[in-house]
């Protein structure tokens, strides 16, 4: 696969250099279209579709699309500097069983991993080969910026006001972060999450149906959110937090 910069950069121009300007100079289908003549540039030869999300901050820089099935899910990721990531999970009631996650740069492979849960452990193999004691505490697998593998798990966990403490395995650099979450029930059956970090607090919108409506930044203001006129972009323009619950 070939990617253009030229061609990318001249879209991101017409999208324009900050959201607020691209929310008021361009009608929803025009944001719409120009971001997905981004994605279709650029986007590996891939049998994934599904739910189109970007990730901006002050223009788009993260391009996500997600297919999710009763007990798998697929996505795609990808990034102003054409890094691609991929990623299959298969999962049942107790957390992941299975997956495989490569990201390239420039047509080349930079990680290959494949995962397998085999009782109390967790099997790496690919770049790769390791085996880890499966967490005592909640777990997931996902790489930054595929939140959505962790959303599966999220929903699992009870409505508290309390603060619960999840594990999170990131494939790309073979580490395991620990989350501190608050999760609270809002409309329409949806889910809000908290996440507090050491420099900011990460705010979560999950929907009835497992979809991540949003994912946003209190301090950074960076945000993930539906494309526009897509599926789900109505309902988060219902459910998302807005700017004075961000503080």
């Amino acid at each position: 696969m070939t990617y253009s910069r030229i061609g990318i950069v001249s879209l991101l121009l017409l999208v324009s250099a900050s959201r607020t300007e691209a929310q008021a100079s361009l009608t929803p289908r025009e944001v719409h279209d120009r971001i997905a003549a981004i994605i279709r540039r650029r986007a590996p030869e891939t049998d994934i579709s599904g739910d189109t999300s970007i990730t901006w901050y002050k223009s788009p820089i993260l391009y996500h699309v997600v297919q999710r099935g009763p007990a798998r899910t697929r996505s795609e990721f990808l990034r102003n500097d054409s890094l691609v990531g991929l990623a299959d999970f298969a999962w049942d009631s107790t957390g992941p069983q299975a997956f495989t996650v490569a990201w390239l740069a420039a047509d080349s492979f930079e990680v290959r991993i494949h995962g397998e849960r085999s009782g109390s452990q967790l099997i790496i193999s690919g770049t790769r080969d390791t085996t880890y004691d499966i967490p005592s505490l909640p777990w997931a697998v996902a790489d930054y910026g595929m939140e959505e593998h962790i959303v599966p798990m999220l929903r699992r966990l009870p409505i508290s006001d309390g603060i619960q403490r999840v594990a999170v395995y990131r494939p790309y650099g073979g580490q395991w972060d620990t989350l501190s979450l608050v999760l609270s029930a809002a409309a329409e059956g949806s889910i809000r999450v908290r996440e507090a970090g050491d420099k900011d607090t990460t705010l979560w919108v999950i929907d009835q149906d497992g979809s991540l409506l949003q994912l946003t930044q209190a301090q950074s203001q960076g945000e993930r959110r539906p494309l526009e006129e897509t599926r789900l972009y109505a309902a988060y323009r219902r459910l998302r937090f807005m700017p004075f619950d961000l503080k």
